[in-house]
């Protein structure tokens, strides 16, 4: 807990009374010439602030308002027109997010009392705490939860947070605006800094870890208890726990036998943070979904960690109808995996290994003979456009060139898309037909028609 001063040995009203007497630090407004230290009326403590912390580590701690009760009722003056629960004003520096820290407010749980408060530009709810009694005045004690997660690794001071309030010694009412003061003053009161170390994550990361840091919790949920082998099946995978949710993705830390993932989706989770997975069944007979793992950091030991959920129930049936060609050459992988991993001379496992390594063959050969087809057909557009059109020819080779990366459009990283199939040295002769065709468009000289064509040929 830190607050603006060291308590010193005493009984707890001693305390309190030294706290009050000398945390504060008041300033009396425009006009006006302090004969004496103001009572001090408030005081504001950071509680649980870091003092280490690391890189996107969500670090959450407290801001505590207590205010005397009952003169604040009888004195107070509100600092604005806006309806608001309390008439003071909280802020701090590192209260909105920047370049050093993402920070974000804490929400009160579901039921608990709160307050609404002026923090920084807006208002934000304050959680109502319980009461305290210091030196014969009752405090009402309010909690402002803050998490901030560093950028960066640096040493961060938390500057104070500043608590300012109005108040009058006497008022007078007026017909029309009620209850004024006749001489407004303002106070101010600050608590102590906090500094935190924070310190990058250590080097190399191990492969799949996304950024998530905490110490977390992972559970997976079929959409259903039954499945098909190769139709689709949501999975939903859900974090909790204390982490850094909503600052990281989600990627498979070890395989899931029997089973493909398709494709992942971040989705609204009631607490923490949920994906949805498109899960395809590959082995027909399965009763279990099994782990599914993630890669993360956990800052209580200061080393990376891979968590896994429970396996879940799943019973798997067999396709009922021929599978699409893609799905048929996953299940024939498993297929082969699972004949791999039984012990060497088991005949079972060699024919079916056998029988799954030809079903991938004569599959690879249908896809060759599909590509190739339209290749060919890509390379004859491309040919057929007259040389005086320079834009159609440009649109009719990215067109060829997203065949060639399997990209369904042409797109400005599609070179990079080409690099992870095809020879650097092939990948440079389409880079330079592709400018060539480019410049025409604007009076420059085209390559030949059987150059470009024979580059395309050569990686159908």
């Amino acid at each position: 807990m830190v607050s603006g001063r060291a308590e010193q040995p005493g009984t707890r009203g001693d305390l309190w009374a030294q706290r009050l007497a000398l945390v504060a630090t008041a300033a009396w407004g425009a006009g006006l010439t302090a004969q004496a230290p103001a009572p001090v009326r408030a005081f504001l403590e950071l509680d649980g602030a870091p003092t280490q912390a690391w890189v996107g580590q969500s670090c959450e701690f407290v801001v505590r308002v207590a205010t005397d009760a009952a003169w604040f009722a009888a004195q107070s003056v509100p600092l604005s027109a806006q309806a608001l629960d309390q008439p003071f004003h909280l802020s701090a520096p590192w209260l909105q997010s920047n370049a050093d820290a993402v920070v974000a407010i804490v929400p009160p749980p579901a039921g608990t009392p709160a307050q609404r408060v002026a923090v920084g530009d807006r208002a934000e709810a304050l959680a109502v705490a319980a009461p305290r009694t210091i030196d014969g005045h009752a405090f009402a004690v309010l909690e402002l939860r803050v998490r901030w997660q560093p950028r960066r690794a640096d040493d961060f001071e938390l500057a104070p947070a500043r608590l300012r309030y109005a108040f009058a010694t006497a008022f007078v009412e007026d017909f029309l605006r009620g209850r004024q003061p006749r001489d407004r003053q303002e106070l101010s009161v600050a608590s102590s800094a906090a500094r935190v170390r924070v310190t990058p994550l250590p080097q190399p990361a191990p492969a799949g870890f996304t950024g998530a840091i905490g110490a977390l919790t992972l559970a997976a949920t079929p959409a259903a208890a039954s499945a098909t082998v190769g139709k689709p099946l949501a999975v939903t995978v859900t974090l909790a726990g204390d982490g850094n949710f909503g600052a990281f993705g989600f990627a498979l830390a070890q395989p899931m036998p029997g089973f493909h993932v398709d494709g992942v989706v971040a989705v609204q989770g009631s607490d923490g943070r949920a994906f949805r997975l498109d899960v395809l069944p590959l082995r027909a007979g399965a009763r279990e979904l099994p782990p599914v793992g993630l890669a993360t950091f956990d800052p209580r030991v200061g080393a990376y960690a891979m968590i896994a959920s429970p396996g879940a129930p799943l019973a798997v049936a067999p396709a009922p109808a021929p599978l699409p060609p893609r799905v048929q050459q996953l299940v024939a992988a498993d297929a082969a995996a699972v004949a791999q991993a039984q012990p060497v001379g088991a005949w079972p496992a060699a024919v079916a290994t056998a029988l799954a390594l030809l079903v991938a063959g004569l599959l690879r050969a249908r896809r060759r003979r599909a590509a190739r087809a339209a290749a060919d057909a890509a390379v004859a557009a491309f040919a057929a456009v007259p040389g005086a059109d320079p834009i159609a020819r440009l649109a009719a080779f990215e067109a060829a060139l997203a065949h060639l990366a399997g990209l369904p459009a042409w797109r400005n990283d599609g070179f990079a898309a080409l690099a992870t199939r095809w020879p650097a040295e092939a990948v440079a002769a389409l880079r330079a037909h592709h400018g060539g065709l480019d410049a025409a468009r604007f009076g420059g000289a085209a390559p030949a028609t059987a150059a470009v064509a024979a580059s395309l040929r050569a990686l159908a």
